[in-house]
């Protein structure tokens, strides 16, 4: 009897192997290629998924969305593979078909390409279409008002309408408490409006299909301090799906573009502040975007620094990138900006180009000149129309050209110490100062940017 029990027992485990293994066999089968539902490979066989390989399926297979790696989506470019991913995502049991509408991807310099979702799921084509766009970023009486709790309330932006074109540096600037770091978290889609409305790139506020195509620097950024530069840029990457030698090439570039190169070996924690606005500029780099958010870009690095970074924003702009700044540098401002608004309050000053906001309203000649003893100042005094002092700097204003280049004669032969002679220009400071004032913001101006 015992002998009789082993010999079934042996039995069954055979026919279990034998059963298991066919099954194995049929899965790794299934593997390599498409198997047809009604296939068996036997009597009474166990039919097979018509895919086990999660990245071979398609939207038929997995109608909310198709991973990144199918093949369907391979057909796409980076970008129109990324995009196409967060539209399918948003919309629950939605698949590809000719229904579906135009969406707009990728856009360089003035021109937007959109891509055609026409054909079914296996055999997806993009067709790319042009569309003109002529403005980045586009605000229409927006505002934001704050509730700082026992029923009161902080505004951060008032009504603000803005326009910025595509391919210019446009600069935002203001006082403490102004509004611009509200501004800027409205337009990055961090926060949302209390009334009114905004477009980036040709998208709402908060629309995920505007935000793969921006970068952005914080004012202090913060990164994982146990990594270097490659290994920062190549996490950041990896969010956008970027990968392979391109890639490596580009973090290769980003970090010679800010002369980190030669440090790429260092970890963040020995980072000085002036090295981790470096890296953060080529963070914001990082999927080239068509959009760009600095803020306070050049806070924390010596002179030698900032003008390393001015030239890469003024290159920027000339590869045709769009790039908007906040700060309150004006003076590093006033050189690189195409168009300024300048914010107090949360409200709109004054806006236009920096060649209109820095144009005198009368015509002259001024002459700045220091170290001038007291009979070359009653000179000067008397053929000058006014005469100011900037700290140690004297200031004259002449009606006429003549005059001004024969009182800079007049006081070079005197040992003064010559400055500029040119025409009398207002510089960005003054602008602020006349457009803001002297007041001083209170308490819910602080709260509110």
């Amino acid at each position: 009897m015992a002998a009789s029990k082993t010999g079934k027992s042996m039995v069954e485990s055979t026919r279990m192997m034998a059963r298991t293994t066919s099954i194995s066999i049929r899965v790794k089968a299934s593997r390599g290629a498409p198997q047809s539902p009604s296939r068996k490979d036997g009597p009474g066989a166990r039919t097979m998924p018509r895919f086990t390989n999660r990245s071979l399926r398609t939207d038929r297979d997995h109608k909310r969305y198709a991973p990144m790696h199918s093949p369907q989506a391979m057909r796409c470019p980076p970008h129109d593979r990324r995009e196409d991913r967060y539209l399918r995502k948003s919309v629950p049991g939605e698949h590809l078909g000719a229904s579906q509408a135009l969406r707009n991807v990728k856009s360089t310099g003035n021109r937007r390409y959109l891509l055609r979702a026409d054909q079914p799921s296996t055999r997806l084509q993009c067709v790319r279409e042009v569309a003109d766009i002529a403005l980045a970023i586009q605000t229409k009486n927006l505002t934001k008002v704050y509730n700082v709790g026992w029923g009161k309330t902080a505004v951060g932006i008032d009504d603000l309408s803005l326009e910025v074109e595509e391919g210019q540096i446009f600069g935002l600037v203001g006082p403490n408490g102004s509004g611009k770091t509200t501004t800027l978290k409205l337009l990055l889609g961090l926060i949302f409006p209390t009334s009114g409305s905004a477009e980036v790139l040709g998208y709402p506020l908060g629309s995920p299909a505007y935000k793969a195509r921006i970068g952005y620097l914080p004012e202090g950024p913060y990164f994982y301090e146990h990594l270097n530069a490659p290994e920062l840029l190549r996490m950041y990457g990896t969010l956008f799906g970027l990968g392979g030698a391109a890639f490596e090439s580009r973090i290769q570039e980003l970090l010679e573009l800010v002369d980190m190169w030669d440090r790429r070996d260092a970890r963040v924690a020995n980072y000085s502040r002036g090295m981790r606005q470096r890296v953060g500029v080529a963070q914001a780099l990082i999927n080239d975007p068509d959009l760009l958010f600095f803020d306070e870009p050049t806070s924390g690095l010596d002179p030698i620094g900032g003008k390393d970074i001015r030239e890469v924003i003024l290159e920027l702009r000339d590869r045709g990138k769009t790039v908007f700044l906040c700060s309150h540098l004006l003076k590093e401002m006033e050189p690189i900006c195409d168009n300024i608004v300048i914010l107090a309050r949360g409200k709109l000053i004054t806006s236009g180009s920096v060649e209109e906001l820095l144009s005198s309203d009368t015509s002259g000649y001024r002459v700045e000149a220091r170290e001038i003893n007291e009979a070359t100042l009653a000179d000067l005094t008397a053929r000058a129309k006014q005469v100011i002092w900037l700290d140690d700097t004297c200031r004259a204003v002449f009606d006429e050209r003549a005059k001004a280049f024969d009182a800079a004669a007049m006081l070079e032969d005197a040992g003064a110490h010559l400055l500029t002679v040119g025409p009398d220009r207002r510089t960005l400071e003054e602008v602020f100062i006349e457009a803001v004032g002297e007041e001083t913001n209170d308490a819910s101006d602080l709260q509110s940017g």
